[in-house]
């Protein structure tokens, strides 16, 4: 069960990945009317964060709290391009979920490989890796079918809504660590 939970959770993030391949340039050139520089930068900025991100976590604590933490700042920044009327602001949104989501991308990865029995990792790895590459086009049908014309904008609130709340029910499932994690952070 905690292999699928991490598989599912995965999943959720290459869905709205796959979305926002379609959304990015609507979004930067269209909602906000910007340049294709200010698109440019917009499109580097998860990138760029992601590499802040990889940094920061080796200086972290391994931990299911932070690896939350990180799939839930990943859901909000998508909540917050909803929100965002400024490229500035766009900017900062992918910067931040840069930033945050190696905090859950990697330790999902490393919690599922230590999850697994040797025998059956590559059985078990490959069928984790249909469920991502199943989820990638579906997000990009998702966001580009013309079934519903919600709107660039009301595309990210459900993406972001789709990895935040999960992010946070397994968050707060673990929330008895919370105080432990703190602690251990001043202690040592």
């Amino acid at each position: 069960p905690g292999l699928f939970r991490l598989t599912l959770l995965s999943s959720t993030v290459q869905f709205a990945v796959g979305a926002t391949m379609v959304l990015s340039v609507p979004f930067i050139r269209g909602s906000l009317d910007g340049e294709y520089w200010e698109y440019a930068i917009f499109s580097a900025a998860f990138p760029v964060g992601y590499v802040i991100g990889t940094w920061i976590l080796t200086r972290l604590p391994k931990s299911p709290l932070f690896m939350y933490i990180g799939l839930m700042g990943r859901g909000l920044s998508f909540i917050l391009l909803f929100f965002t009327h400024s490229i500035p602001y766009a900017w900062l949104c992918e910067l931040s979920g840069g930033i945050l989501f190696p905090l859950f991308n990697a330790q999902s990865a490393a919690m599922f490989q230590k999850g697994v029995a040797k025998e059956r990792l590559a059985q078990l790895s490959s069928v984790r890796l249909f469920f991502l590459r199943l989820t990638m086009p579906l997000g990009i049908l998702f966001a580009s079918s013309p079934f519903w014309d919600l709107g660039v904008r009301p595309v990210f609130l459900i993406i972001g809504t789709i990895i935040f709340v999960p992010g946070l029910f397994y968050f707060l499932i673990n929330k008895p660590r919370i105080l432990d994690l703190i602690l251990g952070l001043f202690i040592e």
